[in-house]
């Protein structure tokens, strides 16, 4: 619950498993050694669009983990369009900072404090028995309410970060003569970034090559304050056939064995990777 750990983490929720769904380890471990080339597969997939196009993206408003986040953005496109895990990322984070806030006492009473004013200051002597007064009596005999001024102070410190994601934000100075130790509470409106940004240019660069530009390269209205800055350095080639081409092979091997150099198959019933091919030929042999 401390806010500075939580603001650096991803908090999971996992459901719980029913009775009727759960298997023992060894069953556990055939299905899992069956999937697992599959799984490899789809997790290189992102690992082939973040190192092909880390370098073109770009993020506005940079969340806390700025480089964690902008790894995962990019990764993540080649399964989602542009946008959606920073949207999930800044979600998880804002739920986890309402969590502690929930179970933090102090940063509770702060914002029922502020729930009637845009500022405060004072000293933490003077500000202690306000939020007392805002608590039931039964909480503020508890061990984790602070009984003394200095131990307030060390409380809304921690707290802070998650208090000025939700607009209120705590400072703390020395004024008048005795250099008092003040505390400023105060609520703010911070405008973000404007969403979009600057859009990738990749029409020209396609319609040169007679390719249709990529669309996953331009952010949605939901992309919160992302861009892409540089046109696609990578086109997608497809022959009268319907494979499509490796982007990361040269053009030159692309006529010697289409069955090597694709990465999709397209059949009747809709894409199908090499790893599901592989896949398939496995269990038939198992089935043998």
């Amino acid at each position: 619950m401390r806010p500075d750990l939580v603001d650096r983490a991803v908090m999971l929720a996992l459901e719980p498993i029913a009775e009727t769904a759960r298997r023992d380890e060894k069953e556990f471990d055939q299905e899992l050694a069956f999937a697992a080339p599959k799984i490899l597969g789809a997790l290189l997939d992102g690992v082939v669009s973040g190192l092909r196009d880390l370098a073109t993206i770009r993020i506005a408003d940079k969340p806390r983990m700025a480089d964690f986040a902008l790894w995962a953005e990019v990764c993540t496109r080649a399964y989602w369009p542009a946008g959606t895990f920073l949207r999930a990322y800044r979600e998880n984070i804002a739920g986890a900072v309402e969590l502690v806030l929930e179970t933090n006492a102090v940063g509770d009473a702060v914002r029922h404090f502020m729930a009637t004013q845009s500022s405060w200051q004072g000293t933490a002597s003077e500000l202690l028995p306000l939020l007392t007064a805002l608590i039931p009596e039964s909480a503020s005999r508890e061990r984790e309410w602070p009984k003394r001024a200095d131990a307030l102070g060390g409380k809304l410190r921690r707290v802070a970060p998650a208090l000025r994601r939700t607009g209120i934000h705590i400072a703390f100075d020395r004024g008048g003569h005795a250099r008092t130790r003040i505390i400023r509470i105060e609520k703010r409106t911070e405008a973000r970034p404007e969403h979009g940004g600057k859009k990738a240019s990749a029409a020209s660069a396609a319609s040169a090559a007679g390719a249709k530009p990529n669309e996953d390269k331009q952010l949605d209205a939901d992309s919160r304050g992302q861009r892409a800055d540089t046109a696609d350095s990578v086109q997608t080639v497809t022959s009268a056939g319907g494979v499509r081409v490796n982007p990361l092979k040269p053009h030159a091997e692309d006529g010697e064995d289409s069955a090597d150099t694709s990465l999709h198959l397209s059949t009747g019933n809709g894409p199908v990777s090499d790893v599901d091919a592989v896949l398939a030929e496995l269990a038939a042999q198992r089935d043998i």
